[in-house]
């Protein structure tokens, strides 16, 4: 589960893996690093869909792979026009508006590994990473190898093996 509150610091016009909320709401432009529900709160709701509709100009930025598991779902298909594809490992300028002009912010979308359409947003000045094992809990984060050889995983390890 993703703990970002979904502002980010430097860009307070930009929301991250988080759609819902009087301060998100507040955005401009919006990023999505992947689609998992826990990333994706409020990316179906009614009111997020009124905001983009009244601001037309406000765009989600995803990976090519995200917009297109967004469009194959009915729940998502109001986001058509306000969605815009992002190769990876390419830098893009996205526009973001202020209430004066707008500027442009150069991002670039890594592939993260963990899902398919999932990617790690690089702005220039800050690196927005989340993580299952980012807990100080976790001691251990298994490797490549130590998936591939637990039988505690069932299907998730044979679908693991494929996409290793």
């Amino acid at each position: 589960m993703s703990t970002f509150c979904g502002l980010t610091k430097e860009y307070p016009q930009v929301a991250l893996d988080l759609f819902s909320g009087k301060d998100v709401l507040r955005a401009r432009t919006y990023l999505l690093s992947h689609v998992h529900t826990d990333h994706m709160v409020g990316l179906h709701s009614d009111v997020f869909a009124r905001h983009l509709k009244k601001h037309p100009e406000y765009k989600l930025y995803c990976s090519e792979v995200t917009r297109e598991f967004l469009l194959t779902s009915n729940k998502y298909c109001h986001l058509r026009n306000s969605l815009v594809a992002l190769p990876i490992q390419q830098a893009c300028d996205v526009n973001i508006l202020n209430d004066v002009n707008s500027e442009q912010l150069q991002v670039t979308l890594l592939p993260a590994g963990h899902y398919p359409g999932s990617a790690i947003v690089k702005p220039i000045r800050s690196l927005y990473i989340d993580t299952t094992f980012f807990d100080p809990k976790i001691m251990y984060i298994p490797d490549r190898t130590d998936t591939e050889r637990s039988e505690s995983h069932g299907s998730l390890q044979v679908q693991g093996k494929v996409w290793l």
